[in-house]
């Protein structure tokens, strides 16, 4: 939802859709206020127009109906019981087509009502307001609930959406591989883990499972588990009781009929790992602070480029919680092992990076590719865009040739020497035979395919590395 298009919609769009205009659009966000009685409607207005947000009004949810088509909104207010089209049936309509825009819906009052404010909240309502509504907190509850956008669902203003990578591109076997294995796993319900190295694209491939899955259309909300404390990683995920109708609703509430996903779940701290594996195991949790459990209604997909089965073994990560995390597991491959996908995958982020940077995607030369083909990729794919990136940065034509390319670990065009320190940490995880094969891949590289002086760099005979090669299947370029 693109926050430029949410402020373009034309005048005569609004006059044709019963959609009126409360004042002009002076920041990103549009907020819809839908209410039949004329004095409600203006009082909301007012309170959701206190954070200077450009606000719209319509009589009742049919009168939206049309604007919605030609618009799109950030937030929307509406009283639940009394505004014409507003019933449960249409308010579960408006869910299922608008599955990722905030919805605060207005009911009676706290002692006559509550059947309709959780009538509300199953219908698909974030949040649930009892009229009179102060509208100091009605500006707080807006607030958070737009911060909570931001957060899920970050958008680029004033720019065309760059194009979803397809995780999958290439004809290797390894990436066949992941592909089917990804279809089969989209068709469960089950927990899923993610694991492989850095950079290898174990976010894309968890956003391709939620959107290929029964999910789809839900939320995908993304907890990023490094460097928080337990107490942070739980606020953020159970949320947090602060007595009032604008308590913090926490990423599994966010996530509602959708998927989380846990990146880099090994670094969740010991302190909470109970209370993951509890969430695991009943689907059940408490918001911090709260004493009665609540349902979570979520697909688990988590990540990691940690040994999880070593550090369990060791104690560093609970054994049972492994388990119960990896009741799926996907390997998603170095991209040193789909060493043929990479000259489709380089022109596939090229493109990509062409909307990012505003310009037209160039050219690889082939001088270009072959660089790109047979360097060993030692940070994957995010180590590729980099790459990339700099190489566009650098070129003011469009062609990218092998001068434009500066790598991190071996400079094909200086010459500078390999660090001899691996910079990426997937190489820990590598066994001796995929480090070794690693290495040699690096130093053929270094001296453009020549065996001979390989094998002086790697101060081994040359029949040495000819075996080592034929053994690994290693091209020379």
């Amino acid at each position: 939802m693109s926050q430029k298009a949410l402020i373009e919609t034309s005048e005569a769009t609004r006059r044709g859709s019963g959609v009126q205009p409360v004042r002009g659009a002076t920041t990103p966000f549009r907020l819809l206020v839908i209410a039949a009685d004329p004095q409600a409607r203006a009082a909301l207005a007012e309170g959701a127009a206190r954070g200077g947000h450009d606000v719209e009004v319509a009589a009742s949810f049919l009168d939206a109906e049309e604007g919605f088509r030609a618009a799109r909104y950030d937030l929307v207010l509406l009283e639940h019981d009394t505004a014409p089209g507003t019933s449960t049936e249409a308010l579960a309509r408006f869910r299922s087509d608008e599955p990722l825009v905030p919805l605060i819906a207005i009911t009676q009052n706290a002692r006559s009502g509550p059947d309709r404010a959780a009538e509300a909240v199953r219908a698909g309502a974030d949040q649930f307001l009892h009229r009179p509504v102060d509208p100091g907190l009605l500006s707080v509850v807006i607030e958070r609930l737009l911060r909570r956008e931001r957060r899920s669902a970050p958008r680029s203003a004033g720019q065309p959406s760059a194009p979803a990578i397809d995780p999958f591109v290439g004809t290797s076997a390894a990436v066949r591989k992941l592909a089917d294995d990804a279809r089969r796993l989209a068709e469960s319900d089950r927990p899923i883990l993610l694991f492989g190295e850095s950079g290898t694209g174990k976010g894309l491939i968890a956003r391709w499972i939620h959107e290929h899955g029964a999910r789809a259309g839900a939320p995908l909300v993304e907890v990023r588990c490094a460097g928080l404390s337990g107490e942070q990683f739980e606020a953020d995920l159970f949320g947090q009781d602060r007595g009032d109708a604008a308590a913090g609703v926490g990423l599994l509430e966010v996530a509602r009929r959708g998927s989380i996903f846990l990146d880099e779940v090994g670094d969740v701290p010991p302190e909470a790992q109970a209370r993951l594996l509890a969430l695991l195991e009943d689907m059940r949790y408490r918001r911090q602070g709260e004493t009665r459990d609540r349902s979570a209604d979520v697909r688990v997909i988590a990540a990691t480029n940690k040994n999880l089965m070593h550090l369990a073994r060791t104690g560093a990560f609970r054994s049972d919680l492994y388990y119960r995390v990896s009741t799926l597991a996907l390997e998603v491959p170095p991209l040193r092992k789909r060493a043929p996908d990479v000259p489709a995958l380089a022109r596939e982020l090229l493109e990509r990076l062409a909307v990012e940077l505003g310009r037209r995607a160039p050219e690889l030369s082939p001088r270009a590719i072959d660089a790109l083909s047979r360097y060993p990729w030692p940070g994957n794919v995010r180590e590729l865009r980099n790459v990339l990136e700099r190489a566009m940065l650098l070129t003011d034509g469009s062609i990218i040739d092998r001068g434009a390319l500066r790598f991190d670990e071996v400079d094909l065009v200086s010459g500078a020497e390999p660090r001899a320190t691996p910079r990426d940490e997937g190489t820990i995880e590598m066994s001796l035979e995929e480090l070794e094969r690693w290495h040699i891949e690096r130093v053929l590289a270094l001296e453009g395919g020549h065996v001979e002086r390989a094998a002086r760099r790697l101060r081994v005979p040359r029949s040495t590395l000819y075996e080592r090669i034929k053994r690994y299947g290693i091209a020379r370029g």
